[in-house]
């Protein structure tokens, strides 16, 4: 049975959404954060910070990019 790493590794080398480009999809995650009255409305300006910046990102980075590695490290 593959550990943790390597199920993460496994996930991240998935061919990536067409869509947003990102593997796991972020597709649902950006509708969230596009949406106005969206539940994760609050978190927009620090996605949008947060995707300009430099990579690796903070820990709890809210931007696409980091959202999508937290997915895949939770698969």
């Amino acid at each position: 049975m593959p550990t943790n790493r390597t199920q993460s590794s496994l996930v991240l080398l998935a061919k990536p959404c067409e869509v947003c480009g990102f593997g796991p999809c972020a597709c649902s995650y950006i509708a969230k954060l596009r949406s106005p009255e969206g539940e994760l409305a609050n978190l927009r300006e620090a996605a949008l910070r947060g995707f300009k910046e430099p990579w690796p990102h903070r820990p709890a980075c809210p931007c696409p990019r980091c959202y999508s590695l937290r997915l895949a490290s939770w698969s």
